[in-house]
């Protein structure tokens, strides 16, 4: 199984998308519901829009598609976990709101039957994504123009997001992790999914080789999200 993360605009789902095409295995994208963005505008406040549609979605088919070798998704479970801490750390949702989604997802995880996983290999892709083209990405769709032309304040978020996501993916240990710097690469070019998907396959084989197998527990995920989400300066 491969989980594919990264910043806004990075290109999490198309590249899901073409992995899919190119393994031909089962790719589970966001839907259009759970794919809105999480800020809207509203008498000039930030209102928050929780994903709790794509934490259920996703939890299903985590379920059902745990011990399958090549399926894909386009997001981490925790993704969303990441924005609400900065949210509430900025000041726009109470804390609490943050620890009662934590322990929706905490919980939900608690009901997933690792056991079947461990014998499939499993790999966790970052796309890395400078800050600069993040925002140019971002100002180049005109709703979220808009939205950072009457909320400076987005500038803030978005660039404290970045640093978050890239102090998350270090931090991250629970399963083998492989950084793509997306810069290089043309998402929507054959022959660079060509490229992309070879690197992948080597390095799922070098984990094959080298690595002693890792074995997922709630505990080890609930550390894991302790350490590269909430224990952030």
């Amino acid at each position: 199984m491969i989980i594919i993360s990264g910043v806004d605009g990075s290109g999490k789902t198309t590249l899901a998308n073409h992995l899919a095409m190119h393994y031909h295995s089962p790719g589970y994208l966001k839907s259009k519901l759970s794919n809105q963005s999480m800020f809207g505008l509203k008498e000039d406040q930030l209102a928050l829009r929780y994903a709790l549609d794509f934490l259920r979605e996703r939890m299903n088919l985590l379920e059902e598609r745990l011990d399958h070798p090549s399926a894909i998704f386009d997001a981490s479970v925790y993704e969303d976990l990441i924005r609400l801490k900065l949210m509430a750390d900025l000041g726009f949702i109470a804390s609490k709101e943050v620890d009662q989604y934590a322990q929706n997802i905490h919980y939900r995880i608690k009901q997933l039957p690792f056991q079947r996983a461990q014998n499939t290999q499993h790999l966790f892709v970052y796309l890395n994504l400078s800050f600069e083209e993040m925002l140019s990405r971002k100002l180049a769709e005109k709703t979220n123009y808009h939205h950072f032309l009457h909320t400076p304040i987005l500038y803030e978020y978005y660039k404290e997001l970045h640093r978050r996501y890239q102090l998350w993916f270090e931090r991250y240990s629970c399963l083998p992790k492989f950084s793509v710097e997306v810069n290089q690469y043309d998402l929507h070019d054959p022959k660079d999914i060509q490229k992309l998907a070879q690197k992948l396959a080597q390095k799922i084989q070098q984990i094959l080789t080298t690595t002693e197998p890792i074995h997922l527990t709630t505990e080890k995920l609930i550390a894991n999200v302790e350490q590269g989400i909430f224990q952030i300066n």
